[in-house]
């Protein structure tokens, strides 16, 4: 079984990779509907494919003890110093490969917005550049850097204690 956490691109290295685990009768586990049509798009059939969305174990994962489930002001946690975040403040967090196809441009772009309405909003953007990714680094940098002042956006990078950093966001 292969699992699949990306999107294959149509080109020729690709195309020959799948078709040779797939003539050897490997199965694949997509994590998402745009992971299993990448592959339904190199002609893999799709009785050979089925979708597995990653997800949490909600017995690791526990808010903040105290936190109120919605959207509120919360004062700082240990990990929210780490990056400097201000000790009131909504933080909103995005997690994720940082790649085109995964819309951190996107969750920048409501983030602009976000911070008209809400003077207290913070952004962490979590997660590792992808192979080769440079223009799109300098576009997410490009973008932070609009906000009006630059300390909204904080790119955390690659982090091993997930469940402490999503205990710490409010969205």
């Amino acid at each position: 079984v292969l699992h699949l956490h990306d999107i294959l691109q149509p080109r020729a290295k690709e195309r020959a990779m799948v078709r040779s685990l797939i003539s050897r009768g490997v199965r694949v586990a997509a994590v998402s509907d745009a992971a299993r049509a990448s592959l339904l798009a190199l002609g893999v059939d799709e009785t050979k494919v089925i979708r597995i969305h990653n997800g949490l174990d909600p017995g690791q994962w526990r808010p903040r003890p105290g936190r109120d489930q919605s959207i509120v002001v919360k004062e700082q946690g240990e990990i929210r110093r780490e990056p400097s975040t201000p000790a009131v403040a909504v933080l909103f967090l995005t997690l994720g490969q940082q790649a085109p196809w995964k819309g951190i441009h996107v969750f920048l772009a409501a983030a602009r917005r976000v911070v008209k309405r809400h003077r207290n909003a913070h952004f962490w953007v979590v997660g590792s550049p992808y192979r080769g990714g440079v223009a799109y680094q300098a576009r997410l940098a490009r973008l932070a850097a609009e906000f009006p002042a630059d300390d909204r956006v904080t790119f955390l990078g690659r982090r091993q204690d997930i469940n402490a950093v999503l205990a710490e966001a409010d969205a």
